[in-house]
């Protein structure tokens, strides 16, 4: 979803056998401006929705219960998918 505000950029953490991770936390490291000081927390599911950015590519890092991070290139408005263990 798109607003004045920026859109809602949902995805889903997994880890590296694929199976979903539900309470990571997931934050933006850099933006396409200012870097936005917002984080997610996984659903049982995986899955997560990091609200009200401007369009542009981004860099998230995920980060599980167990310590284990992951980070990915995502993009605005769009679909992210990380996974714990792997860095892009």
């Amino acid at each position: 979803m798109t607003t004045e505000e920026g859109a809602d950029l949902p995805g889903q953490v997994r880890d590296l056998d694929g199976q979903p991770v539900p309470e990571a936390t997931v934050f933006v490291l850099s933006a396409p401006g200012p870097t936005p000081d917002i984080a997610a927390i996984t659903n049982a599911d995986g899955t997560f929705v990091l609200f009200g950015l401007p369009d542009g590519d981004y860099v998230l890092k995920a980060v599980g219960p167990t310590g284990t991070s992951g980070t990915a290139i995502a993009t605005v408005p769009g679909y992210a998918e990380i996974t714990l263990g792997r860095d892009t």
